[in-house]
């Protein structure tokens, strides 16, 4: 999207808007009829008593594979006004509507994932308003839009193994741990609200970074600038949660007296998270500069989590273990890159 503007041709975002829309949004449907059709094999996988979440959860990813064109052409763009506004007011319905389904209708997992549904729909709802205002009355042209299939794949790929080293540590200690899954979805809830604070600085610096694949002194500035920032959110954050943990737990469940364990999970989680946050970064920056080769090592070490995991798996200690050195390697890994790298500029 940055690209067609840059070559003064924004009236054509619309056409690779609805071109990647019908596209993303095939492999999301795709997705949520697996669910449907699957249903029972997964509910078993995670050890769920009830199958309705599976469901929602399919219609979640869903409606975040259209979502990933409508963020994506709102962020080329820089609408960053238009962004912050249906984030807001789709976070407010999310968290809404599902307290008020899971005290007026059911404590159950599936109302809540729909309240969590029902915010990212509206986003998306808002999202596509806000285009459709920025982009009617412009210009298209005949020309033939950019072919960007290989970038989508890679992408997909690389952010993919991001989320897993993100998100994978409740599904995996669901299954093969679920004796201890309760007390861990308290202490990783709270870890992973330490990396959601700097990450609006990754969407603001990703159109500033768009490249042909030779970074300019100014793209260089502005990736530094974002790791400053986000290292400035993230260590206060993590020490907070590391010497004050009980304080969240009291706050957001309401847990008085927590055990000497609950603690020390949440401090560990805290720690095993912060450096993906500095990788989000990293990974936004390289996408932007078509730089691939360099995340490599983030596709290495999702792979050795899950395996690392799978073969050691006695206690959900032991999964902590295996996503620390899996969080912490891909964080230094980047770091080699920045120290090594970085300076020179090489186009790759």
């Amino acid at each position: 999207v940055r690209t067609l503007v840059m070559a003064g041709r924004e009236g054509d975002v619309s056409r690779l808007v609805r071109c990647w829309l019908v596209r993303l949004g095939g492999v999301g449907l795709l997705f949520f009829v697996g669910s449907v059709v699957f249903v029972d094999p997964l509910a078993s996988f995670f050890n769920l008593e009830r199958e309705a979440p599976i469901v929602v959860m399919g219609f979640v990813l869903l409606l975040v594979f259209c979502s990933v064109t409508v963020n994506g052409a709102s962020n080329g763009l820089q609408v960053f006004r238009s962004v912050m506004i249906a984030q807001q007011i789709a976070a407010v319905i999310r968290v809404g509507a599902a307290v008020l389904f899971i005290q007026v209708i059911a404590a159950a997992a599936g109302w809540g994932l729909l309240g969590h549904a029902l915010g990212i729909g509206l986003n998306l709802l808002l999202l596509l308003f806000f285009l459709w205002h920025r982009l009617r009355g412009k210009q298209r042209s005949s020309l033939v839009l950019p072919s960007i299939k290989m970038q989508v794949l890679l992408n997909f790929g690389f952010l993919l193994a991001y989320a897993f080293l993100l998100r994978a540590d409740m599904i995996l200690v669901k299954h093969f741990v679920p004796d201890e899954a309760t007390q861990f979805a308290y202490a990783t809830t709270l870890g992973h609200l330490v990396i959601f604070l700097p990450l609006p600085l990754a969407t603001a610096m990703f159109p500033k970074a768009v490249s042909e694949g030779r970074s300019s002194q100014e793209q260089r500035r502005v990736f530094v600038q974002a790791l400053c920032y986000t290292s400035a959110c993230l260590v206060p954050a993590v020490l907070f949660c590391s010497l004050a943990s009980w304080i969240p737990l009291r706050i957001f469940f309401g847990i008085i007296d927590p055990s000497r364990d609950l603690l020390h999970m949440v401090a560990a989680m805290s720690w095993v998270i912060m450096p993906l946050g500095l990788v989000h970064i990293f990974i936004y920056y390289c996408i932007a500069q078509k730089q691939y080769k360099q995340m490599l090592p983030i596709l290495f070490f999702a792979l050795f989590y899950f395996v690392a995991v799978l073969i050691d798996h006695a206690s959900v200690w032991r999964v902590i273990l295996w996503a620390a050195v899996s969080t912490w390697g891909c964080f230094l890994s980047s770091l080699v890159w920045v120290f090594f790298f970085f300076n020179r500029g090489h186009k790759t």
